[in-house]
């Protein structure tokens, strides 16, 4: 059978490779140490203490799956265990005696250069990769969840300011707004850049073409045009992530005056990075709020299947899926502004110092 590539599993794989492991569907058959069949469970018990983990038994005998069949039975789960051998997983375990290859193939330079750990019963001098004893449970899940914040880190967040909207109820173009001494789009745009390295406007084309070419603060801004007509905000989030596939987002609405870096410090401090989204609980409903949120590159393929079912509501999405979700730290902060008179009392409180 073709080597599986661990990306069509999930996008966060561990493969734990050992001639006992992937030989049955079942994870007890034909086990070369019962010690070892204990330790499996073992890890699976601590690693399931920090994330929603998934377990697929690769079995060789069988026919594989397409790639929808695969990924669906672990949509909701943060990390999956494979027992097997997989192509190119983000970490991979190695289980000493029961890889008599091991060390050859700790040692190929055409391995994948992914993280690798070497687990054996008895101790071993530390070198790269690095080894654990067997009974070091705790040892390996902690390197593990190093392991994974490194590639974390490799991820980039990029802000998305969602403006393509047609303000109908407010009469004119809420990006234009002015509530601190410049258009909102601009402050939006100026408020993401302290915190994420690359912004994208998401916009309509007619907008940056002829509405908002008269501002001298907007020419220079990077626009995202709609690439998905009238589907509202899930048109521009998925716009930006069909463009960047690999990066996370966050998104925010042009139309929160209140907004406030604070706010988006701690939404990106509470971040769960291996999980679809982060977002605030709606402080009128207690749902998610979709316009001030981090969105995974994972949460990408969960839109287009929203789509599908004709869900458009990027909220619904967001209850739907496995989304970490956080009190504000001030409730008001992602008010927004509706209507001319709305717009009139935000800011008068603005400008009384109310913020």
């Amino acid at each position: 059978m073709k080597l599986a590539t661990a990306e069509s599993f999930h996008p966060w794989v561990i493969s734990i490779v050992g001639p006992a492991f992937g030989s049955s569907v079942e994870l007890a058959a034909n086990p070369r140490d019962a010690a070892w069949q204990a330790w499996t469970q073992a890890l699976l018990k601590a690693l399931r203490t920090r994330w929603r983990v998934g377990v697929n038994i690769l079995n060789p005998v069988e026919p594989e799956p397409n790639i929808l069949q695969k990924r669906s039975p672990y949509a909701e789960d943060d990390l999956l265990v494979i027992f097997g051998e997989v192509k190119d997983p983000p970490l991979r375990l190695i289980c000493l005696d029961l890889e008599p290859q091991a060390s050859t193939r700790l040692h190929d330079k055409a391995e994948p250069q992914t993280w690798q750990a070497v687990i054996s019963p008895e101790g071993l001098p530390q070198t790269d990769p690095p080894h654990f004893l067997r009974a070091d449970i705790q040892g390996l899940v902690s390197a593990i969840a190093e392991a994974l914040a490194a590639h974390v880190a490799h991820v980039p967040l990029i802000g998305l300011v969602l403006a393509g909207g047609y303000s109908r109820r407010m009469q004119q173009d809420k990006a234009q707004l002015n509530y601190h001494g410049q258009s909102q789009l601009a402050h939006s745009y100026a408020l993401l850049s302290n915190v994420c390295s690359q912004v994208l406007i998401s916009c309509r084309e007619d907008q940056a073409e002829k509405d908002w070419p008269l501002d001298p603060a907007l020419p220079a801004l990077p626009w995202s045009y709609d690439r998905f007509h009238n589907l509202g905000p899930v048109g521009g989030i998925l716009t930006a992530m069909m463009t960047h596939p690999h990066a996370a987002f966050l998104v925010i609405a042009v139309d929160l005056p209140w907004l406030d870096l604070a706010t988006l410090s701690h939404l990106i401090q509470a971040r769960r990075p291996l999980g679809p989204a982060t977002a605030f609980l709606s402080r009128s409903d207690a749902l998610p709020e979709p316009l001030c949120a981090i969105y995974e590159p994972r949460m990408r393929e969960r839109l287009f299947g929203f789509w599908g079912l004709g869900m458009l509501c990027p909220r619904k999405a967001l209850i739907h899926s496995a989304t970490h979700l956080l009190a504000l730290p001030e409730a008001f902060r992602l008010d927004n502004a509706n209507t001319p008179a709305d717009f009139e009392a935000i800011s008068k409180a603005l400008s009384q110092g109310n913020d």
